[in-house]
């Protein structure tokens, strides 16, 4: 039986949700600045990847799904990545000051909210128990 969602889980659904649509508008806003150098492609190529990783982790956690913890990692993992990416590609300009207060600013939201996520988480479904299986995947004996 599935468990109900939690209220947590709704809210850090829709911050997941305005993150996707934020990424999105962000990617059709960006002008390229001084041309598209490698860094700068590669830097909007991984920032592209967060859209439907996001869109991945609102579907978890809206739906209460035993791997919601492990998306949510993974897209904060990516994310991390981007920043990383963009501050080595943005080295010696006036944007590196922007790129770093974004990534340690950032992690004021991400970390707890990867708490919430794993605590509940493991609420509902504690380790040694594996989520009941769909009917139609149950082996007959």
């Amino acid at each position: 039986m599935k468990p109900d969602t939690p209220i947590g889980f709704y809210l850090c659904g829709i911050i997941s949700a305005a993150f996707c649509a934020a990424t999105v508008a962000a990617q059709f806003s960006l002008s390229p600045v001084g041309g598209e150098s490698p860094g700068r492609l590669a830097v909007r190529g991984l920032s592209m990847l967060l859209v439907p990783l996001a869109a991945v982790v609102t579907e978890a956690l809206w739906r209460a799904r035993p791997w919601a913890y492990r998306a949510s990692v993974t897209l904060a993992v990516v994310y991390a990545s981007t920043l990383a990416a963009a501050a080595v590609a943005t080295r010696g300009t006036e944007m590196m000051g922007s790129v770093l207060l974004w990534m340690f600013g950032s992690t004021v939201v991400v970390v707890p909210m990867l708490g919430y996520i794993h605590a509940r988480t493991e609420q509902l479904w504690p380790r040694g128990r594996v989520p009941a299986r769909a009917a139609w995947a149950v082996r007959a004996p």
